[in-house]
């Protein structure tokens, strides 16, 4: 509708993006009397403000935290297992292919990655005018920069 409320596309070339859906799970196994043993340790519901004193919860809690830990891991470092005629060499036990999607680093097209020796205020800047090729605007320019340690401290001092 060309309102300023209204978002504006434009593409510049044509691409296509192509991934699996990836089927993760996790169970948990809560034995013995561990179900009614109370331990020390309370944990409140946000929503309840209820306490729980009960070890079932705390091992949900437990099982729950090493689900979105996987879970995160996954979405980030995962590698494609799909051969390029489509097939895959790994099977389930009922002997059907598990696809394994790419995690995001995967995802990262080679023209959006940049290798330095020395990372300088002029290589950031041409980085990023060639990201921003063909935008709109430059209010509308935000970007991501994944990076350890090191990577933010140079980005730090280019900065400075």
């Amino acid at each position: 509708e060309y309102s300023e409320e209204a978002d504006i596309l434009n593409y510049n070339t044509h691409f296509k993006m192509r991934n699996y859906l990836t089927t993760v799970r996790l169970s948990y196994d809560i034995t013995g009397s561990a179900y009614s043993t109370v331990m020390a340790v309370a944990l409140r519901d946000p929503k309840t403000g209820k306490t729980s004193y009960l070890w079932s919860t705390f091992q949900e809690w437990v099982a729950m935290r090493e689900w979105y830990k996987r879970l995160e891991r996954a979405l980030v470092y995962n590698q494609n297992n799909v051969n390029k005629d489509g097939s895959c060499n790994l099977k389930g036990k009922n002997g059907r292919p598990a696809f394994i999607g790419a995690g995001l680093l995967e995802q990262i097209a080679p023209s959006n990655r940049r290798y330095y020796t020395r990372l300088t205020a002029e290589l950031l800047e041409d980085f990023l005018f060639d990201l921003s090729y063909n935008v709109l605007g430059t209010n509308e320019r935000k970007f991501v920069a994944l990076t350890g340690e090191m990577g933010m401290r140079e980005f730090d001092r280019v900065l400075k």
